[in-house]
């Protein structure tokens, strides 16, 4: 398999939706490798009014890697960098962000779980109003978007501490509210093909 032959997903939720559990009971699967949490820039997924990178030598690309891996927890991934530049030289530059999120996430299988054919990439959060966008870029990615109590989100993230701040997810659960409906109102506009929806509740339950 080639990176160009992997199947990838997205898992969006909102903040403290029980994405952890989630992702634990998938990565169970032989043929299913699910990423700890990364924080891949929103410029290689052109979401966030991002249009996508773009980098036309070996040199921008090693010099952009060395960014990320200095301010991000993409570090925790341990890939080395001589195997992510192999593998776009052997795809020849330019590579855009959408091109490198595959070839990351290749190498990522390749290290932790050589057999998977579905790798499912787990932001911190990767949000649904994101999908629209990232849908434009990546038109063969499937889209996991986790639901949870509104109720249980808010308990959960006024009791967590977020650890870029050092303050609770959230303190206003009206915002949380907002945000909870927000998604729940665009993940309605999408295909079952495109988008799965899971609950948490039926998780715990079964």
């Amino acid at each position: 398999m080639n990176y160009q032959e992997l199947k990838i997903a997205f898992l969006t939720y909102i903040s403290r939706s029980g994405s952890t559990l989630l992702a634990r009971l998938l990565d169970e699967y032989d043929d299913v490798c699910v990423t700890t949490e990364g924080e891949l820039p929103l410029e290689l997924f052109g979401v966030k009014s991002y249009t996508p990178i773009t980098f036309d030598s070996k040199q921008d690309l090693e010099l952009y890697l060395n960014n990320i891996l200095a301010k991000t927890r993409v570090a925790s991934w341990n890939i080395p960098n001589d195997q992510i530049l192999n593998l776009c030289n052997q795809v020849g530059f330019p590579i855009n962000g959408p091109q490198l999120v595959y070839i990351l996430l290749y190498a990522y299988k390749e290290i932790y779980s050589p057999k998977a054919r579905l790798v499912i990439y787990k932001a911190c959060p990767f949000m649904p109003w994101h999908i629209s966008e990232s849908m434009q870029h990546f038109p063969e990615v499937l889209y996991i978007h986790l639901i949870r109590d509104p109720r249980a989100v808010y308990y959960s993230q006024t009791n967590s501490i977020n650890p870029f701040k050092g303050t609770p997810f959230s303190r206003s659960p009206l915002k949380t509210a907002m945000e909870w409906k927000r998604a729940i109102r665009l993940i309605r506009d999408y295909s079952e093909e495109n988008v799965k929806i899971m609950y948490y509740e039926e998780l715990v339950n079964e």
